[in-house]
């Protein structure tokens, strides 16, 4: 078997196809493959090479971008979906614009469009996702966040002591849910 001797050049060649294809198809996995690299080699890349490191860095903020770009286009402005009837696309027929009558071969069929029927969708679910990502504190479904009680409100024994058994049993409740307990 022949060895091939990698020089700095070939490494540094490689480490951008690696890189270039990461920024496209946002997979270690697929950038690896289309650059001819075995992906143990990109993870050795990134232990040893803290330039290799730091560009993949900045290669995983590009890729994340153009998933959020393509997250926004499917949410805001749709995709086309063909329309399938009995695992068929459907082929809408021709229309003769100055007519309005479908147009037809010579033997009398309707002409079909080569393009397939489509129906424009949108991504409720991608929609709802960057909205709690632009919109965290209107959108978020559980609040992270801390209570203070101000010095009032605090438990001392005499406080408890005025509680009756079902207030306290109430109290425990309560405190069981906010402790996990």
């Amino acid at each position: 078997m022949k060895v091939e001797r990698v020089t700095e050049a070939t490494r540094a060649a490689k480490q951008q196809a690696v890189l270039a294809a990461f920024r496209t198809l946002a997979s270690v996995s697929g950038a690896c493959a289309a650059a001819k690299v075995a992906r143990r080699q990109h993870y050795t890349w990134l232990e040893e090479d803290p330039e290799y490191a730091a560009a993949f860095e900045r290669a995983k903020d590009e890729a994340a971008q153009q998933l959020e770009d393509e997250a926004v286009r499917r949410a805001y402005k749709g995709f086309l979906e063909p329309v399938v009837f009995q695992g068929q696309f459907t082929y809408p027929a021709l229309v003769d614009p100055e007519t309005n009558d479908w147009k037809l071969d010579e033997e009398g069929h309707r002409i079909q469009s080569t393009e397939p029927l489509c129906i424009r969708r949108h991504s409720d679910s991608l929609l709802m996702f960057l909205l709690k990502a632009w919109r965290p504190v209107k959108y978020r479904e559980n609040w992270k966040g801390e209570l203070t009680v101000p010095p009032a409100v605090a438990l001392t024994k005499e406080r408890l002591a005025r509680l009756n058994d079902e207030q306290l049993a109430t109290l425990a409740e309560l405190a069981g849910v906010l402790t996990g307990a």
